[in-house]
């Protein structure tokens, strides 16, 4: 039996941005992690906050920030 689970509210500025700035990491670090621009960085965090951002691209940007998505 799984043990239940306490739902966390999605923080207003999305799960993405929110790590990234509590890592103190800017949007051009992570855009270099991910070899992306710094406006395709933020084209992710918006893509989230949508619900419209790919499992791919949640779980590339989940290892550029040294966590696992679950």
């Amino acid at each position: 039996m799984l043990s239940p689970t306490r739902k966390l509210p999605n923080p207003p500025t999305g799960w993405v941005k929110a790590i990234r700035l509590a890592l103190g990491m800017s949007m051009q670090q992570l855009a270099n992690k991910l070899g992306i621009t710094k406006q395709s960085v933020q084209e992710v965090e918006t893509r989230e906050i949508e619900g419209a951002i790919t499992l791919k691209s949640l779980r590339e940007t989940a290892r550029a920030l040294d966590m696992e998505l679950v």
